[in-house]
């Protein structure tokens, strides 16, 4: 048996190291149980590593090539979205500016037509809540509280001057 133990050594080819293996395992223990670290051994399949494909120069520069483009893909997108909300942000200001603009434009026109008809602005909109509720007093700082008989279901206005152009109009909404 000696003797057959050496020319299984002698008869292994390179590569198929883990059949010859599994041979001489099943012709020793023919007829036997075998230890369990033999059958684990017959049961474990040996891989031998894959070997790696050369690639060709062409395929690696057309590679390397993709990979820059995507590289740049990435950084024009981001550039682009930022673009894009900047041209958001920036028709946003115009729009704002295009509404101040035409509010001033606004003021402007009830002003020249305020000193046209010689109205007093001043006192028109302290007077305001008693134009819009119906009574004549002309107070400065009024509160529509008891003057005009209102219950308490009905809106209460009162308008104050906090400065020379700054009127605050304050409407009490009941629940």
């Amino acid at each position: 048996m000696a003797d057959d133990d050496s020319e299984l050594e002698f008869d292994i080819e390179p590569g198929n190291v883990g059949d010859e293996c599994r041979r001489y395992l099943k012709e020793r223990f023919r007829g036997q149980s075998m230890p369990p670290e033999a059958v684990r051994l017959l049961n474990q399949e040996t891989k031998t590593p894959k070997k790696r494909k050369s690639l060709d120069p062409e395929l690696l520069a057309m590679k390397n090539q993709l990979s820059e483009a995507q590289s740049k893909y990435r950084k024009c997108r981001i550039d682009l979205r930022g673009y894009e909300d900047q041209k958001t942000a920036n028709r946003h200001k115009e729009r704002i500016q295009n509404l101040y603009e035409q509010l001033q434009n606004e003021i402007k026109k009830y002003k020249d037509f305020a000193e046209k008809r010689k109205v007093d602005v001043d006192e028109y909109v302290l007077n305001l809540d008693q134009r819009i509720n119906g009574t004549n007093e002309h107070n400065k700082q009024t509160s529509v509280d008891g003057e005009c008989g209102h219950t308490d279901n009905e809106p209460q206005i009162n308008v104050e001057k906090s400065n020379e152009n700054v009127y605050n109009i304050i409407i009490k909404i009941p629940k």
